[in-house]
């Protein structure tokens, strides 16, 4: 009786028979296909600034287990770590070849997934230090190129002595007070009119 007893007790302990159990980070096929596209329906999830990476892998935990895939949250987690890093090492090392991308029969949708994500693919990075390039050897002194035969060469430019400076100052002086006797002469000029004309306006008021 006691025997019977423990013989039905190890038979609740065990998953139902259709029901998926991983074992470390070996999970089935189907069980890796049912990640990708759960992932995908809930990618928006992760995306979400508001929700935390964990409560996202929780949804995706309970979405598996929905269909008979017994797994945490922390096993979903690790495996898509897993998957991601060996899509990076296909696409970026020896993958260049194609024949790491023909043999391993998730690339294809992973890279449909990742395409556009910044986090997995790669950036093309503008440099922002100048390029220099090596100038072309002078001619021969026997020669000359059309372009130095035509280029004038421009004098020296000689400092300014103090009698320069003193020359340039008495310029500047001689040329406002010109502007000054013009405008002196353009003010009389405008009060010469204006009382002539207060003038012919009181003669004209008398008679």
């Amino acid at each position: 009786m006691c025997s019977q007893m423990e013989i039905n007790m190890d038979a609740l302990d065990q998953p139902p028979a259709d029901e998926v159990v991983i074992i470390g980070n070996n999970w089935p096929h189907t069980a890796v296909l049912l990640l990708i596209e759960t992932w995908r329906s809930l990618k928006e999830k992760f995306e979400c600034p508001t929700i935390k990476k964990k409560q996202a892998w929780e949804m995706v935990a309970e979405c598996l287990r929905k269909e008979a895939v017994n797994v945490t949250w922390q096993m979903c987690d690790n495996k898509w770590r897993n998957l991601r890093h060996r899509y990076k090492i296909i696409r970026d090392g020896h993958g260049k070849t194609g024949q790491g991308r023909r043999k391993w029969e998730y690339f294809a949708v992973l890279e449909e997934l990742f395409a556009g994500d910044p986090a997995v693919q790669p950036t093309v990075v503008i440099s922002s230090t100048p390029t220099f390039t090596t100038p072309p050897p002078p001619p021969p002194p026997d020669q000359e190129t059309p372009s130095t035969s035509a280029t004038m060469t421009t004098p020296p430019v000689k400092p300014k002595t103090k009698k320069d400076k003193l020359d340039d100052k008495l310029e500047e002086i001689i040329k406002l007070q010109k502007e000054t006797i013009a405008f002196q002469k353009e003010r009389n000029d405008i009060l010469r009119q204006f009382t002539a004309a207060m003038v012919r306006m009181s003669q004209g008021n008398e008679q």
